[in-house]
């Protein structure tokens, strides 16, 4: 009696459009945000696959708690930076460039990181707000951009990290075939390849300030 294949899991997913607008967003874009929505969705399905609930548990807590601690960093310079518009009237301002961009969202962790790059969007967009109104200094402008900047780096070598150290469990267990099918079916622009993390960040990432000043 022939062997009868496996049927494919059917996945759920959600398509999130993000668009930005500012030079830093746009930078982050075409740098590493695709690369670490790559790690997230490498992540995920190894965790799926390997052995360990556990081991899994503990590395989506561990990327779960990475994301929540710079959500609340950047909502805190919001609240500051938006008080400053508001108290003093800026106005809008618009942009020469934009880019759009389309991500599936096969798990919380990829929503999480998605909502965390549009209030990196949102940060650049006040701060520029700020500056082309007068409120801040280039070099004001400037510092505060490269700090939020290095936090997202910060976020994305951890992430692609992690799950290198992932498919190496995966690895272990002789799961890296099926590890590797699926990851090409759900990430085909990056043809399952997780990314390494001195291509994904090509700068040196500094230690980080608890709080962009």
């Amino acid at each position: 009696m022939a062997k009868q294949a496996k049927r494919k899991y059917s996945r759920p997913a959600l398509k999130k459009v993000v668009v930005v607008n500012s030079e830093a967003s746009i930078d982050a874009m075409g740098q590493y945000v695709n690369q670490t929505m790559s790690a997230i969705y490498s992540l995920d399905v190894i965790l799926f696959y390997i052995g360990s609930a556990q081991v899994a548990e503990e590395a989506n807590a561990r990327v779960d708690k990475l994301f929540e601690q710079k959500l609340q960093l950047f909502d805190k310079e919001i609240t500051k930076l938006q008080k400053i518009v508001e108290d003093n009237d800026i106005e809008e301002i618009e942009y020469s460039e934009q880019r759009t961009k389309d991500y599936k969202v096969y798990s919380p962790l990829c929503a999480t990181y998605i909502k965390l790059f549009k209030k990196f969007e949102l940060n650049t967009n006040l701060i520029d707000r700020l500056w082309l109104n007068g409120e801040l200094s280039s070099s004001q402008r400037n510092g505060k951009v490269l700090k939020l900047g290095r936090h997202m780096r910060n976020v994305s070598r951890q992430v692609i990290n992690m799950s290198k150290m992932a498919m190496k469990v995966a690895q272990s267990e002789g799961k890296e075939a099926e590890v590797n099918a699926s990851l090409k079916e759900i990430d085909p622009e990056n043809n399952g390849k997780i990314a390494d993390p001195k291509e994904a960040v090509p700068i040196e990432v500094e230690s980080e300030e608890k709080e962009v000043a």
